[in-house]
């Protein structure tokens, strides 16, 4: 069976139980209503995309609302729910950001095949992949940027032709006109062109530019600004704040939050920390609790990308004229994830980082394939040519091929250096990248076959309202409420969730301030969940310890501090 087949058939086992789940996730109300109802509101899409564009100051997204119009129309004509429409759509940017992933790894020989199946479950499993799919705006305009992000970077590989230009400015008027990361595609445009892949034409890269001159120009005549500081809540150290608080702290003096914000953003892609703007670790210190999770996500992040590090130094000290393609693919990956960094400036979300998130495994599977095939390709062929100049006259018959892929394997891979070094026709060298993805896929083979028949693998997993609140599972706790739980009983929460090791037993509002979730506590409220002058001072208490901006307001403590000496929190030994 052929390399590419094989990539496709991973792929496709690792992508399908994410679609599955990614089709089962709620669509939340928070930032979907909006849109869905305004669009919903207009006549015809002639008068929507009319006012669109004048919905917001500081922000030009009109496809936003033209998308939930369209959706919200295929589902009467087809009789669908919305659910089932919307998430279809989440499924299908899934898909493509699979399927793009695996087209621009362009897996050919089985050392690319090795190095393809070590970076596909980094790019599934890093932490911005989460986020372009479970979050709807009613659809993740960032999901919708990383898939043009990476059709432009497998068409930069593809031999030129007539309709990429006009294919790539498309791409990027969709992505200008649902959020402003959007202008990534310009970047992966100039970045390409840069590098010289082969791809992006003059013409390419001209038009996209006149595009990209043409958006700012229509920005400034509807007298739209970018956002800054106070319009988005965001991290800092290791606390959430909201946009108020920020304005007030920094928007005075915001160079010391844009530094920090830019830097934490660069950090983030590399280490996968801090996460909207807030460093777990930060927060370990000061109270003392670390999710095994955090730990696994930065010890594989600095691992890759200490790879990654020494990668760069080593091999592309050369300089441009003998950098190899996957050399300037590399580089050019690596300048969208800087650019990408820098966007983060007024605010870190993780979803903004995304499309630079998803070329992080792209280096990774570029370096990978370099390293396994790369120098032993130039090595073979140097050996090939002192075989033939010593050969004379015998010589092999030209028709008769020197490679001969199927009698003979010319892997030569130095893996470990000195340790093990030149491992020649070896099917270890082939087989241990993959063993990881493999068992991976099997997994999810496996995973897709209990589905089938019913059931899933094993008993769904019976959480308490309480638990669902810790884990952020609003949709499950409302769900528990409508078939009978009381949102006054305290329930049990799983070690791991709200403490780092025990259980506790906790009511649900408390829950909601120790997992600092502001939505979860005003759901709770809004459905029958109460709160005593003495739960209040406990969960004003519980909130100064867990510092979450929402929760305070919602708790009414936003302007003074509470003496909390003598008062038990729930997380407390005593109280478990």
């Amino acid at each position: 069976m052929k390399p590419q087949i094989i990539a496709w058939i991973v792929a496709a086992a690792l992508a399908l139980p994410i679609a599955h789940s990614v089709f089962r996730i709620p669509i939340q109300v928070s930032d979907s209503l909006e849109p869905i109802v305004i669009s919903a509101r207009y006549p015809n899409t002639a008068a929507l995309l009319r006012d669109s564009v004048r919905f917001s100051p500081t922000t030009f997204r009109p496809m936003r609302y033209l998308q939930a119009r369209g959706l919200l129309e295929a589902a009467e004509s087809t009789g669908l729910t919305y659910h089932a429409v919307f998430r279809t759509v989440h499924v299908a940017l899934l898909l493509m950001l699979v399927a793009l992933f695996v087209l621009a790894a362009r897996v050919r020989e089985w050392t690319d095949l090795a190095a393809f199946t070590v970076a596909l479950p980094v790019f599934v499993g890093i932490h911005t992949f989460v986020a372009m799919l479970q979050e709807a705006f009613p659809v993740n305009h960032y999901a919708e940027v990383a898939v043009c992000v990476l059709a432009v970077l497998w068409l930069a590989q593809r031999p030129p032709r007539w309709f990429v230009a006009p294919l790539i400015c498309l791409l990027l008027v969709l992505a200008l006109s649902v959020i402003e990361s959007g202008a990534m595609v310009w970047v992966a445009v100039v970045a390409s062109a840069a590098a010289r892949l082969r791809g992006i034409t003059r013409a390419t890269l001209i038009s996209t530019t006149v595009v990209v001159v043409a958006y700012v120009a229509l920005r400034r005549a509807l007298d739209i600004a970018s956002p800054g500081i106070g319009g988005h809540g965001s991290g800092f150290g290791a606390t959430f704040y909201s946009a108020e608080e920020l304005a007030q702290r920094f928007g005075a003096h915001p160079l010391a939050l844009i530094a920090y914000n830019v830097a934490g953003g660069f950090a983030s892609l590399l280490l996968s920390e801090p996460r909207q703007g807030v460093y777990s670790l930060a927060m370990w210190w000061r109270d003392s609790v670390l999710h095994p999770v955090v730990v696994i996500n930065l010890v594989s992040s600095v691992v890759t990308t200490a790879v990654l590090v020494w990668y760069g130094v080593t091999h592309l000290r050369g300089g441009y004229a003998s950098w190899s393609h996957r050399q300037r693919l590399f580089v050019v990956a690596c300048a969208l994830m800087v650019i990408n960094a820098a966007l983060t400036a007024a605010y870190i979300k993780d979803e903004i980082i995304s499309p630079g998130c998803a070329l992080h495994p792209a280096l990774r599977c570029v370096q990978d394939q370099e390293r396994l095939g790369g120098r032993a390709s130039r090595r073979q062929a140097r050996g090939l040519a002192e075989g033939r100049s010593r050969a004379g006259d015998h010589a092999p018959h030209p028709r008769r091929s020197d490679f001969a892929p199927h009698r003979q394997s010319f892997l030569h891979a130095e893996v470990g250096g000195q340790v093990l070094g030149r491992v020649t026709r070896s099917l270890l060298v082939r087989t241990l990248p993959a063993l990881p993805c493999a068992i991976l896929a099997a997994m999810s083979a496996w995973w897709i076959a209990g589905d089938l028949a019913g059931g899933g693998l094993w008993p769904a997993d019976e959480v308490t309202l309480s638990e669902a609140i810790a884990t952020r599972n609003t949709a499950e706790a409302l769900r528990l409420i409508r078939l009978g739980a009381d949102p006054n009983q305290p329930s049990r929460v799983r070690g791991g969730l709200l403490t780092s090791d025990a259980d506790v037993t906790v009511r649900p509002v408390e829950a909601a301030v120790g997992a600092q979730r502001a939505d979860a506590l005003r759901m709770l409220l809004a459905n029958g969940a109460a709160i005593d002058n003495r739960e209040r001072r406990v969960l004003r208490c519980y909130e100064q310890r867990r510092h979450d901006s929402g929760v305070r307001e919602l708790l009414g403590g936003e302007s003074e501090t509470l003496d909390c000496s003598g008062v038990r929190l729930p997380t407390d030994e005593g109280s478990r």
